[in-house]
């Protein structure tokens, strides 16, 4: 039989997601947040494991929605997952909540003892920066194949809040895997007066059809992503 790994106390992990952080570079897209409050929203997108690309695997991609309310001092963030993360060792269209903490200008996220995901911490930062961490995933589930998740990215507010983030899944070192990396791309909807304004005149001149309502703008190169640090297999 494998030996359990041992626990984290809180402040253990604590000190652990600031070390694990530091290794991951700040995005340049990062753009200062004068009221972090105005990162609540609804966001709709997609992540998707790069590990296999150009090739990926069907089951390495999905939906992903976050909902972020903010009432008071008080957030909470609410992910929906689809397809087949962690190896399809949680449901489908997976739905979990982390509650935070707005302290200043900036919000603090903890959640200890996830059924699914262990233990998470990070934080939404003025400069616009997003990181967190899971750590300590239950076994038997998520930790027989996940020993640690890192998230770094960035989240910028504007007429469309985007939020663009970079994920690197440490496998379990029995396991004997090089480490994953993808990405979860999200933002919010195009408000309706802002949607109305979003034309093409030249289209328009040309008696050629306008695009599809609701389309809203292309997200390609709004907020550039910053990639993670790729080691070698044999380091992984």
């Amino acid at each position: 039989m494998l030996p359990r790994r041992s626990r984290l106390a809180p402040c253990g992990l604590a000190v652990l997601l600031g070390a694990a952080l530091s290794s991951l570079p700040a995005p340049a897209s990062s753009m200062p947040i004068a009221d972090i409050r105005d990162v609540a929203g609804s966001y709709q997108g997609s992540w998707l494991d790069e590990t296999f690309v150009p090739a990926p695997n069907p089951n390495a991609t999905g939906a992903f929605s976050l909902d972020v309310a903010i009432t008071g001092d008080d957030a909470v963030l609410t992910f929906v997952i689809g397809g087949f993360p962690f190896v399809g060792r949680i449901p489908i269209d997976f739905e979990f909540s982390l509650p935070g903490t707005v302290v200043g200008n900036q919000i603090l996220l903890s959640k200890i003892g996830d059924p699914f995901l262990g233990d998470i911490s990070g934080s939404i930062n003025d400069d616009g920066t997003l990181t967190a961490m899971l750590g300590n995933l239950p076994e038997p589930g998520t930790g027989d194949a996940v020993d640690m998740v890192n998230i770094g990215g960035t989240i910028s507010v504007g007429a469309v809040n985007v939020v663009s983030l970079d994920f690197e899944v440490i496998h379990d070192p029995r396991l004997q895997l090089p480490n994953s990396f993808g990405t979860l791309t999200a933002s919010t909807s195009v408000p309706e007066a802002r949607r109305a304004r979003i034309t093409c005149p030249a289209r328009h001149r040309a008696g050629l059809p306008s695009p599809r309502s609701g389309s809203g703008p292309t997200l390609e190169g709004l907020v550039p992503r910053g990639g993670l640090q790729r080691p070698p297999l044999d380091q992984a």
